[in-house]
């Protein structure tokens, strides 16, 4: 189950309604409780929470995705989290994804063997990624130094690959392209990207 986070999730009160909403819809038996929205900010964590393990406990693997983590600067909301996830039960996994280092426990979970991280340059496309991608699974027929060239541009990053493989997919000149490509400035990659593909689309009637 997952939940994108944003500027109102920065309340341990909203926060957690709507986390255990969230539950309720894979879990309907869980968190049937009156609405949390009544509840004081210090009973959270002292009486909702323990409450909320105990009936996460038996009901098997669950994964919760927390997205867009970095938008909790609250203090209480963190550490909220932080103390679910030390006491979760042992089928339950939470995945966070953020833009910024996470101000939880992650040292300790690493020294359990409770966290699996994945960094920027665990998801970067490698050569061989990259031109298995572009040339095996798309055909687009680039030789090696294009590759490297596109690779090197968007540094890795699979969405801008991705949208370097629509741009070369309607271009005729495909070398020009990558010339182009090549050659611009590293600030306007991304526009140049949405440039190439919305030109490749008719004008809106």
């Amino acid at each position: 189950m997952a939940r994108a986070l944003d500027e109102g999730d920065d309340d341990i009160v909203v926060l957690w309604s709507y986390v255990i909403e969230a539950l309720r819809r894979i879990c309907p038996a869980v968190g049937q409780w009156p609405s949390l929205h009544a509840a004081r900010p210090a009973s959270i964590v002292s009486v909702l929470l323990p409450r909320l393990v105990n009936e996460l406990d038996g009901q098997g693997e669950i994964a919760l995705i927390l997205d867009d983590f970095h938008r909790l600067s609250d203090g209480a909301a963190r550490q909220s989290v932080a103390w679910f996830i030390d006491q979760a039960p042992p089928a339950f996994q939470l995945v966070i994804s953020t833009r910024a280092e996470p101000a939880l426990p992650l040292a300790a979970l690493r020294v359990h063997g409770e966290l699996v991280e994945l960094r920027a340059d665990d998801l970067r496309f490698t050569p061989e990624e990259a031109d298995e991608f572009l040339n095996g699974r798309l055909a687009l027929g680039l030789v090696p130094e294009e590759v490297d060239d596109l690779l090197k541009r968007t540094e890795g990053w699979p969405a801008g690959l991705y949208l370097t493989a629509l741009s070369l997919s309607r271009n005729a000149d495909r070398g020009d392209f990558v010339n182009r490509f090549a050659a611009s400035a590293s600030r306007h990659v991304i526009d140049f990207l949405e440039t190439e593909v919305l030109a490749a689309h008719d004008p809106p009637m």
